[in-house]
């Protein structure tokens, strides 16, 4: 009898001792960012794992989610780095769940021990949900990238090989999505800003289009938070962090004696139309006023606060504004729609001229 009861005592250590082995049929995670999520409700035993292959040179940001009720003997996340053999272990009692950086490639391991009590048959519940992003590299591209800008490269140190720089830029590039994304929000933010700041914005080899049309269906959302804003904001200026070394931040506008809200220059009267279709299937005109002097961007900017008819969407890329969709039609070359802009003299018959730039 005495027999009996100690078998499975030892098969009960033999598998705790095996747990601290790293698992040997682990999922293995590639992809740039991604969200890893797992649950279980067992009283026998349960372990899962992923192996995050990090980039050479790379870094990774991970966020942890929790749902255990359980002591931690019983059911844990362990996240270990490869190199630095630094361990995390998360589980009911963490209270520091903020997010972390690793440096090498990291294995996570969802466990749950077995009881050593088999009368106990209530299961034990256990999920976790990790965020991760691999994009420092996006961080790295724009540092170098204001680098060169500010010193321009025929003066960079002989010592610089830019070998490395476009090859990340290239790889990034090819990283995108079919949906004009390169992953999360955050992270197709940050690659974008990464390739607007390295001068590759107008490139035909990836889709820059998509990834505004991205970026704009998330900053748009009921569920847009604030990192979203932050890293998404700046491109929709024509702008990226590799602009902050640009910027005087002890300029106040208004102690140097400008006034960002009013303007005193005379007024003017315009007619401003939309005409939709290569027939002009549908006219809309608008008479305003305006500043004399104003661009073509501040007379739109102005009627479309008069009428939501003429409201529009526009980028800046590269120091030149892009409107893409006017109302609630869109650029669509695919389809052959573009939207063009023509302007005329005040009281002429001649045919109006086509802008272009």
């Amino acid at each position: 009898m005495e027999g009996k009861k100690y078998i499975p005592l030892v098969f009960i250590l033999l598998v705790f001792q095996l747990s601290k082995i790293e698992c040997r049929d682990c999922q293995t995670v590639s992809e740039i960012s991604g969200v890893i999520s797992d649950y279980s409700n067992s009283n026998y035993g349960y372990e899962q794992c992923w192996n995050i292959i990090l980039p050479e040179n790379s870094l990774i940001r991970m966020k942890i989610h929790l749902n255990m009720r359980h002591p931690c003997e019983r059911a844990h996340v362990q996240i270990t780095e490869k190199e630095a053999t630094a361990q995390h272990l998360f589980c009911s009692s963490s209270r520091d769940l903020r997010p972390f950086i690793a440096e090498s490639s990291v294995t996570v391991t969802h466990r749950i021990n077995p009881y050593k009590d088999h009368g106990n048959y209530n299961p034990y519940y256990s999920s976790f949900r990790l965020e991760y992003q691999i994009n420092l590299q996006a961080t790295a591209v724009m540092a170098l990238s204001c680098k060169i800008n500010l010193e321009k490269r025929y003066s960079l140190p002989s010592s610089y090989n830019l070998t490395s720089y476009y090859d990340v830029i290239e790889k990034l590039k090819h990283s995108q999505l079919s949906d004009g994304s390169f992953g999360n929000v955050y992270t197709t933010a940050l690659i974008t800003q990464a390739l607007v700041a390295s001068g590759e914005a107008l490139k035909s080899d990836w889709n820059l289009n998509a990834t505004f049309e991205f970026l704009m269906n998330e900053i748009n959302s009921s569920s847009v938070d604030f990192l979203t804003t932050y890293y998404t904001l700046p491109l929709f200026n024509g702008k990226t962090l590799a602009d902050i070394s640009t910027i005087n931040c002890s300029f106040n506008p208004r102690k140097q004696g400008y006034d960002i809200e009013s303007d005193s220059r005379p007024k003017m009267r315009i007619m401003y139309s939309l005409y939709i279709g290569d027939e002009k299937d549908v006219i809309y005109t608008i008479s305003s006023r305006v500043a004399e002097n104003s661009t073509a961007f501040e007379v739109m900017k102005s009627v479309a606060v008069e009428d939501p008819k003429f409201r529009f969407e526009a980028k800046a890329v590269s120091g030149k504004m892009y409107v893409h969709r006017i109302g609630r039609i869109t650029n669509d070359p695919d389809m052959g729609k573009y939207w063009l802009l023509y302007v005329g003299a005040a009281n002429s018959t001649d045919t109006l001229t086509h802008l272009t730039t």
